[in-house]
């Protein structure tokens, strides 16, 4: 698998790292997303996982899946400034929930990992920013306004 390096020339990903027990590694996002969809299903709130964390876990283990690098960038790219949110918005004012934990505490880890072995690319931050316009978009047309998933429909105030 071919990737570009920050000088530009085209370097070999190793195929140590896009091994089938690397790439099994996107169970465990997967599972973070399905616990967390299931707690939604229950106790309703389903649009939430549209929320770039809970997204992310599901498009880290996609990357996962299939040996993506590009992929796996994008999604941990959003994991990165998720977790920090979280703990302001959830954690401190009381919303703490165990699957939301593993999703945004697990599924970081994972990714961090996933990418320790891929490295991020000059470029990463294009494709990130270009996928959360998409799920922006996505999310606008897809969840109530009040739910307000990935400001989508307003910008938060304060």
């Amino acid at each position: 698998m071919n990737d570009q390096s920050e000088n530009g020339s085209s370097r070999t990903v190793s195929d140590h790292h896009l091994t089938a027990r690397f790439r099994w590694l996107g169970l465990l996002p997967l599972i973070f997303f399905l616990a967390h969809g299931l707690y939604y299903v229950r106790h309703g709130g389903l649009g939430y996982l549209l929320w770039m964390c809970n997204i992310g876990n599901l498009v880290l283990a996609i990357g996962l899946f299939l040996g993506r690098p590009v992929i796996i960038r994008l999604a941990v790219f959003w994991l990165i400034p998720g977790l920090p949110l979280w703990i302001w918005y959830m954690v401190l004012r009381g919303g703490w929930l165990l699957t939301s934990t593993f999703t945004h505490v697990g599924g970081l880890v994972v990714g961090l990992f996933a990418l320790s072995k891929i490295r991020a690319d000059r470029r990463a931050w294009l494709y990130a920013f270009a996928w959360y316009l998409l799920a922006q978009q996505i999310s606008r047309l897809t969840t109530p306004a009040e739910l307000n998933v990935s400001a989508a429909h307003h910008i938060y105030t304060g």
